[in-house]
């Protein structure tokens, strides 16, 4: 969909009723005059002022920080107060776009903060509709993730022993993760506003089980819901596989944009704006059998043993 009006028309003067434009003088009581505009037109130009050079222009900064990654992103509950002050939260105003196909004036990067407890969390957009069409079920429609700027303060490890693989009854190693349940928890955390719209993310997830001892790679993927609250592969933040087995990591994954050709938001902190923080991926690494992938509190693609306190990013994801 279009975000700048590219219909614009002029004024056309009915040229078998006038040659030119002409205007009717009016008397005022205070002694002056004022002009009205009375020509005849075939057609009425539209409207073009300091509103429409605003709304351009800031299309246009967008546009050029964007491609210079210089884009901080913009607190949506200050840019769009007056049109959110018409629902409920800000969360169903983002659901009602979505339904409406609406995405004017979000990019991504632009966050909305919430509260979970007394930790502030800063969700950022991660990328608009970036699996659409997608799944093994009815195709994804529209939609938007969301991951949140800095890390969850509190940390977590992978896996409470050093064991990166699935087991007989399910196969995929983040499925029986302690970070998974961990994120399952904090649901009750996010505001209930939130709770309300979010969805589960499917997800094409791989596979690490053998019933002959522990594998060092995986050996296939298959479709799974992640859950309400969940975290990105390697995949999804670098573009791709660096740590984790080709191709079973890699999955129906395309990096998010918010992430792409720059560490500027691969970068997380402890917290709102607190220390560089390592922080997990859902992916586990190739060539052993104990390691998990992560992101470094420097920003590059880095494992840890599945035992290690690391932190991890809010995300979830809203559809129409």
């Amino acid at each position: 969909m279009s975000v700048l009006k590219t219909d614009y028309v002029d004024d056309v003067i009915n040229k078998e009723l006038a040659a030119d434009r002409k205007f009717g003088e009016v008397q005022n009581e205070d002694g002056t005059k004022s002009y009205n505009d009375v020509t005849p037109y075939t057609q009425e130009g539209d409207e073009y002022g300091a509103k429409q050079i605003n709304f351009e222009n800031k299309h246009t900064n967008y546009a050029i920080e964007a491609a210079d990654h210089t884009y901080e992103g913009r607190d949506l509950t200050v840019e769009f107060a007056e049109e959110i002050a018409g629902f409920s939260d800000p969360w169903r105003w983002i659901k009602t776009r979505l339904a409406a196909h609406n995405i004017d004036g979000l990019h991504v990067g632009d966050y909305i903060p919430i509260y979970m407890g007394s930790y502030l969390v800063k969700m950022q957009i991660a990328g608009i509709n970036t699996y659409t069409r997608t799944t093994d079920q009815a195709p994804l429609g529209w939609h938007i993730d969301w991951i949140s700027k800095d890390c969850y303060p509190d940390t977590v490890q992978w896996f409470t022993s050093n064991d990166n693989n699935g087991t007989s009854a399910d196969p995929y190693p983040y499925n029986k993760s302690t970070v998974k349940s961990f994120l399952a928890g904090l649901e009750a955390k996010l505001p209930a506003e939130v709770r309300a719209v979010i969805s589960s993310k499917r997800f094409l997830l791989e596979q690490r089980y053998s019933a002959s001892g522990k594998l060092n790679d995986s050996t296939s993927w298959g479709w799974q819901d992640l859950g309400k609250l969940w975290i990105p592969s390697e995949y999804e933040v670098f573009g791709s596989l660096i740590w984790a087995t080709k191709p079973w990591g890699e999955g129906m994954a395309v990096q998010y944009p918010i992430f792409a050709n720059s560490w500027q938001n691969r970068i997380k902190g402890d917290g709102d704006g607190g220390d560089r923080a390592s922080w997990w991926l859902l992916s586990v690494c190739a060539g052993n059998s104990t390691v998990a992938c992560r992101v470094s509190g420097y920003g590059d693609a880095d494992n840890n043993s599945c035992t290690g306190a690391l932190r991890v990013p809010v995300c979830f994801r809203i559809t129409e």
